[in-house]
């Protein structure tokens, strides 16, 4: 995975935007907001998973 730090001067691996992404989608991802759907195969909206 490459990441463009666009957004920091710094010679820091992970831009301060994708950190502040990936801590908002972890902490989704604990509260429950995403679930896995067997039907297809990949990670979803909890609420979503029974539209399809």
């Amino acid at each position: 995975m490459i990441v463009q730090r666009s957004d920091t001067g710094g010679p820091g691996p992970v831009a301060p935007s994708f950190r502040l992404w990936l801590e908002g989608f972890a902490d989704k991802l604990e509260g429950d907001e995403f679930a896995y759907s067997e039907a297809d195969g990949c990670l979803m909206y909890a609420d979503e998973i029974d539209l399809g």
